[in-house]
């Protein structure tokens, strides 16, 4: 008896928990600027996400060229050798911004906001105040 008591006490909690409501909101209209000025409404362009700002360009190799002889593979003198950064153009700060409206049947409950990735040192704010941070590239947070 204290087993089926124990067994139906157990479902029931998952049941419970399977009854949580789940609000899913995709995302869009986003916006971008280039550099750490994000203040005149001007500048910012519209943007589809997944977006690559660096893919613009114009690439430049200089940008990661270095003169060396890599020992691994046998070199005995230096060469020129680029594509460290893929000669990515611009290395710095951008800003994305988009709006949430969020249902009012959501006011003053937990939201949790999760981004599928960023290149690195992303920096998330709602409303003017940061609210999280990533330092890794490329992952989920």
């Amino acid at each position: 008896m204290k087993r089926l008591f124990l067994c139906g006490f157990l479902l029931s909690l998952f049941f419970l928990a399977q009854a949580q409501p789940r609000w899913e909101l995709d995302l869009r209209d986003w916006q971008f600027v280039l550099g750490e000025d994000h203040s005149e409404t001007a500048a910012w362009e519209d943007v589809r996400i997944p977006h690559d700002w660096a893919i613009k360009g114009p690439f430049n190799k200089d940008i990661d060229k270095q003169v060396v002889a890599i020992v691994q593979n046998g070199e005995k003198v230096a060469s020129e050798k680029t594509g460290r950064t893929g000669a990515l153009p611009y290395i710095g700060v951008a800003w994305y911004r988009c709006e949430i409206t969020v249902n009012e049947a959501f006011l003053n409950k937990r939201l949790l906001l999760v981004f599928d990735g960023a290149m690195s040192q992303a920096q998330v704010f709602v409303n003017g105040e940061k609210v999280g941070e990533w330092p890794y590239g490329y992952n989920s947070f």
